[in-house]
């Protein structure tokens, strides 16, 4: 009953989504480009309608038992692949796509190979969640993979840049891919390290790996903004979506009686709030650069 439920909510979500976002600018649109946002507004709505499921930790809507944190944090992920695919759809330019189908890639392509490798063990093929999640992971690898390898257009670059703050935004996108990539191969390589702060789920690599991946995936926003400056306001608004969501995850633990990992607070909580600050930033000194409206006296 409930994957019955969720594909009538996705079908009804995609569908209002392509009204209100694609249909509009079809007309400048090749059936490519419509395909690749299609695409986009699936993992949008996909994401959006298991946020918070898997936030509240609900077994049925997930493929393999999670621990409580890793749920969280995997719907902390889901809001940040909302947020990625707004700020895609709303304004759609060639930089912000291939940004989103980078993010898909880079999250799903590492994680699917490992599963199919060493983890098949803990997926229970009984469940009908299990047989929607492999087609839908399949599908998702091999349309990022194809619109990467085929970029489509969109039909509008976006010229917007950081301006004189460039360097001070390229800093920071930095240290966020210098602290992520560091972090995200930990948890990707191995279950069991030096520190339980960091290797939180001591004895669950694919958890682990999971979140590993997200952290990788922050890691490619932020080298991808570095290079391709239009997407700034995109990549701090996602990465200050995931750092404060998955500062919150963690907090959540002492909630429930739990142990709070009280580096990825640290971590995941400054990178939210400094993204957040330097995405204000951004955002006040873009609207004071505007050109004022033109006006005619009477």
């Amino acid at each position: 009953m409930i994957v019955i439920l969720a594909m009538v909510l996705l079908a009804g979500s995609i569908t209002l989504g392509y009204v209100l976002w694609i249909k509009p600018i079809e007309g400048r649109l090749d059936a490519r480009s419509k395909a690749a946002l299609a695409f986009i507004l699936l993992t949008l709505f996909g994401a959006f309608w298991g946020a918070l499921p898997w936030w509240l930790d609900e077994r049925a809507t997930f493929s393999w038992d999670l621990p409580p944190l890793a749920s969280r944090m995997l719907g902390a992920a889901a809001f940040a692949f909302v947020v990625a695919g707004l700020h895609t759809l709303i304004r759609p330019t060639n930089d912000k796509l291939r940004l989103m189908l980078y993010m898909i890639a880079v999250y799903l392509v590492p994680l699917a190979i490992a599963i199919l490798a060493f983890h098949l063990d803990r997926f229970d093929f009984s469940e009908p969640v299990v047989w929607g999640f492999f087609p839908l992971v399949v599908l998702m690898c091999g349309a990022s993979l194809y619109f990467l390898l085929d970029p489509p257009s969109v039909g509008l670059e976006d010229a917007t840049t950081a301006g004189t703050a460039q360097g001070l935004f390229n800093v920071w996108f930095a240290a966020v891919a210098g602290v992520t990539i560091l972090w995200g191969m930990a948890l990707f390589l191995t279950d069991d390290g030096f520190s339980n702060e960091v290797w939180a789920w001591p004895e669950d690599l694919l958890s682990s790996r999971l979140i590993g991946a997200m952290l990788l995936t922050m890691a490619v926003i932020a080298l991808y903004a570095i290079v391709r400056p239009s997407t700034t306001t995109m990549a701090l608004s996602v990465i200050a979506t995931y750092g404060l969501a998955g500062a919150l995850a963690n907090v959540w633990q002492d909630f429930i009686d739990k142990p709070v990992k009280n580096d990825y607070v640290i971590v995941l909580g400054a990178m939210g709030l400094i993204s957040l600050t330097l995405l204000l930033w951004r955002l006040v000194a873009t609207r004071e650069k505007m050109p004022a409206p033109i006006t005619t006296s009477t």
